[in-house]
C-alpha cells in the first residue's frame, strides 16, 4: 500500500467512524441552512450533537470495549502455554524521532510490550517478533524499532527480538509476521495485543497462518464495571477516543469475517 492509497484508506475509515459521521452531519446541517431550511437544520443539528454525546460517554465506551475484551480475557503469564515465538502487534510504542534516536514514544497500548517482556522472562518462548511500520511522513523510525528498544529496556535480549518494520495495519501485521514465523519454523505462537484489539488481530493472523497454534495473550482490560453514577454519562475526549477505537475493532472484525466467508 503506497502513501496515497494509505491516505485514501484512512479518509474512508474516518467517514464511518463516530466523529466522521458527526462531521458529515454538520456539513448536511450547513447545506440545509444555506437552502433556508432552518427548522430541518436545527433538527439535524440536535441529532448530530446527541450522536456525538452518546459516543463520548464512558458508559458507551466501556460497553463497546467490554464486548471485545470479554472474548479473550487477560491471563497472567504463568497461566499461558509455552510457545516457539511471541508476536506483538504494533500500536503501543512508536519509533523514535529520526533526529533523536533511542527515544521511542510510549502510549496507552505500551502494556503490550510490557506483557510480552513478562512472557519472555517467564520462559514462555525464545523469540519475540515485533510488528509495526512508521507512519507515513512522521519522520520517525519504524514502530518495530521503538518496540524493540522498549523490550530491551525491560530485560529482553536484543538478539531474541525479530523486527517486522513494514506493517501499517492489522492485516499487514498478520501477513508480514507470518513470513517471520515461517522463517523461524515456529509452530506455536503467543499473540500479544490489547484486549479490545485481540478478536481482530487473532482472526487476521489465523487467516494467513497454516498449521500454527495461536494462543491469545491479551493485555489487561481497559473497560471498567459500570457504577451507575451520573458522571459516567458526561462526555469526554478520552471516552470518544476509546469508543471510536472499539467501534473500529468491531467493524474490522466483521469485515474480516465477511472476507473469510467470501473466499
Amino acid at each position: 500500500m503506497n502513501g496515497l492509497a494509505y491516505a485514501a484508506y484512512k479518509a474512508a475509515s474516518l467517514a464511518v467512524l463516530p466523529l466522521g459521521v458527526s462531521l458529515l452531519g454538520l456539513v448536511a446541517t450547513g447545506l440545509l441552512l444555506h437552502r433556508g431550511r432552518r427548522r430541518a437544520a436545527l433538527s439535524w443539528l440536535v441529532v448530530v450533537v446527541t450522536w456525538l454525546w452518546i459516543w463520548s460517554t464512558p458508559v458507551v465506551a466501556d460497553a463497546l470495549q467490554r464486548g471485545l475484551e470479554s472474548q479473550h480475557p487477560f491471563r497472567p503469564a504463568a497461566d499461558l502455554p509455552a510457545a516457539d515465538a511471541i508476536v506483538v502487534f504494533g500500536g503501543g510504542v512508536s519509533g523514535a524521532p529520526l533526529a533523536v534516536p533511542g527515544l521511542p514514544g510510549l502510549n496507552r497500548g505500551a502494556d503490550r510490550e510490557w506483557f510480552a517482556a513478562q512472557l519472555y522472562l517467564a520462559g514462555k518462548a525464545p523469540r519475540v517478533i515485533v510488528s509495526a511500520a512508521a507512519e507515513p511522513g512522521s519522520r520517525r523510525q519504524p514502530g518495530a524499532q521503538g518496540m524493540a528498544e522498549f523490550l530491551v529496556a525491560l530485560g529482553v535480549p536484543r538478539e531474541a527480538i525479530v523486527l517486522e518494520p513494514q506493517a501499517r495495519n492489522t492485516v499487514e501485521n498478520a501477513r508480514f509476521t507470518e513470513e517471520r514465523l515461517a522463517a523461524l519454523g515456529a509452530r506455536r505462537v503467543l499473540l500479544v495485543t490489547s484486549g479490545y484489539h485481540m478478536p481482530r488481530a487473532l482472526r487476521a493472523l489465523a487467516r494467513v497462518s497454516t498449521g500454527r497454534t495461536i494462543s491469545p495473550a491479551a493485555t489487561s482490560p481497559e473497560a471498567i464495571a459500570v457504577d451507575g453514577s451520573a458522571g459516567r454519562w458526561l462526555p469526554s475526549a478520552a471516552a470518544l477516543a476509546r469508543s471510536t477505537e472499539a467501534f473500529k475493532e468491531h467493524l474490522g472484525t466483521w469485515a474480516l469475517g465477511l472476507q473469510a466467508r467470501a473466499g
